[in-house]
């Protein structure tokens, strides 16, 4: 990936509260709601928090233990990786459509070298919104799209 160059423009795309909005889409009424994936037994961790449990001071990486004392009405879930793994395949498809370099970082990001693409796809706000409504029409998940001349 071509980093540095003032010619180079680089993506970061980054699935938004990824196990939370993939949990949704499967069963809607936790839209609005206050959810919390992660492990479940006295040594888990929040592996994500919808935006509504981070309200209540919930976020990742903290023990499960602390995350049902801050927000006791959450609903906790143990997470199903084999369908996450699935969703992050058809997220990565989608981006390499449009970058033949993508670097996946994680199972719900990556960077992709959009250099030269101008002419295909626009300036690059034109091209990340593009990639940004292909990816929420196709897998039905919101992403965040940073852009700038390398990954950091």
């Amino acid at each position: 990936m071509k980093q540095g160059n003032s010619r180079s423009t680089i993506f970061h795309a980054d699935l938004d509260a990824f196990y939370v909005e993939v949990e949704r889409q499967y069963d809607h009424s936790l839209l609005g709601k206050p959810v919390i994936v992660g492990g479940m037994g006295p040594r888990g961790v929040v592996a994500t928090a919808s935006y509504e449990a981070r309200e209540f001071g919930v976020h990742s990486a903290q023990p499960t233990t602390i995350a049902r004392k801050l927000c006791p009405q959450g609903y906790f879930l143990p997470g199903n990786h084999s369908l996450y793994s699935e969703v992050s395949k058809k997220f990565m498809h989608i981006l390499r459509r449009y970058s033949p370099t993508v670097l996946s970082v994680s199972i719900d990001e990556a960077y992709l070298d959009m250099s030269g693409t101008k002419e295909i796809y626009g300036p690059p706000i034109v091209a990340a919104e593009t990639i940004r409504q292909k990816i929420r029409d196709s897998i039905g998940l919101p992403v965040s799209i940073g852009i700038g001349p390398n990954k950091l």
